[in-house]
């Protein structure tokens, strides 16, 4: 079983100190709290789990103790998974690939993700719903510039869509 990696899900440095971390996860609960009543599903689903995951690493940031134990079940975790294939759509359409990368991201899987976008946009480029989920995942994963660009296709594609001009704004 994997373990999710708290440190990459808050954007904090695994030597990041107690205090770092405590404050890192009100400040992302801060954030995450406002978009868990956004219209928007997929909006309101990443928020959800990221309230979840939340939830979850402050109560393994609870001590050092308990930091100590999480961190080499993490370790443990990261030498055990090496090598290990994620696997793929087995019908390569692009919303397939699409659906695959959704799950992917609110199972945790942030790089499986990236992948599966990556590959949507090799079968149409011209997708906005694409290019909206690559944005709102990038700027999830504080990849700026990816974000801008994937936000500006996805409004190029699709202008005057309220969700898009909303996560543009974010941007």
């Amino acid at each position: 079983m994997s373990v999710i990696n708290y440190y990459e899900e808050l954007g904090i440095s695994e030597t990041s100190s107690l205090d770092d971390v405590k404050k890192s996860i009100k400040s992302n609960r801060r954030r995450y709290r406002q978009l868990t009543g956004s219209p928007n599903i997929d909006q309101r689903s990443m928020a959800e789990r990221k309230m979840e995951v939340i939830a979850q690493a402050e109560k393994v940031f609870e001590s050092e103790e308990t930091r100590q134990k999480y961190d080499r079940e993490l370790e443990n975790s990261k030498q055990s998974s090496e090598g290990v294939p994620d696997s793929t759509p087995t019908n390569h359409s692009n919303s397939s690939y699409l659906d695959s990368a959704r799950q992917a991201f609110y199972s945790g899987k942030k790089s499986l993700a990236y992948s599966y976008i990556e590959e949507a946009l090799k079968i149409n480029r011209n997708d906005a719903d694409v290019w909206y989920f690559k944005a709102m995942i990038s700027l999830e994963d504080r990849k700026l510039s990816d974000a801008e660009l994937a936000i500006s296709e996805a409004n190029r594609l699709r202008p005057k869509n309220a969700d898009i001009l909303s996560l543009l704004g974010d941007v």
